[in-house]
């Protein structure tokens, strides 16, 4: 709940995030394991926190694990909708890493597609690599995804990447994870009026 808060005073009083292949992208990240293959009463509480703190639900991206997203548990596909309807965004995380079914994606109530790093690393090695990554960013694209690369570490990929029309980038090359009070210094470096209350 004190993370949901932090984001929301954030969001409140800057805009630091865009919608670009090479920006960071703002906003609070969960892991929605338990979450989502639980009972509803899982996304009741989400929604009233949600609703305690003042976040907007689009504000929040819930990450599920390929192997929990590809299952066939009803309940998991049920938590997962349930979510969207109230505005949650819900993101399939390391995809690629176990047994990918892609007969599977078109069902699944998703917004964000998470490529693995071990994709990302691959592309240094070669034609045959490029062509997978495109592949499951044009696949998740025409399913009506967005796609968030991770692990980028290097300016060549940084632009194959972008060549390719990844949607987001994660990783060191972007910046090294950061603790809030970290990022507090930055946004206030870059956005002086920010208000002292985010202290």
């Amino acid at each position: 709940k004190l993370g949901l808060k932090a984001v929301a005073l954030y969001r409140d009083n800057c805009k630091v995030a865009q919608p670009l292949s090479t920006q960071k992208k703002a906003g609070a990240e969960s892991d929605a394991d338990d979450a989502a293959s639980g009972p509803t009463t899982i996304v009741e509480r989400i929604v009233e926190t949600l609703a305690e703190t003042g976040l907007p639900p689009n504000a929040l991206q819930l990450e599920i694990t390929e192997r929990t997203a590809l299952s066939d548990d009803i309940r998991t596909l049920d938590a997962l909708r349930d979510l969207r309807r109230a505005g949650v965004r819900v993101a399939i995380d390391d995809f690629g890493i176990g047994y990918s079914s892609f007969g599977k994606l078109p069902r699944l109530p998703l917004d964000f597609l998470k490529l693995d790093k071990s994709f990302v690393d691959a592309l240094e090695r070669g034609a045959a690599a490029n062509a997978v990554c495109h592949t499951i960013v044009s696949l998740a694209h025409d399913l009506g995804m967005k796609v968030v690369a991770e692990g980028v570490e290097t300016q060549d990929q940084l632009r194959w990447l972008s060549e390719m029309d990844c949607d987001l980038l994660q990783g060191y090359f972007i910046h090294k994870p950061m603790s809030l009070h970290a990022l507090h210094g930055i946004l206030l470096n870059r956005h002086p009026v920010l208000s002292k209350q985010m202290i």
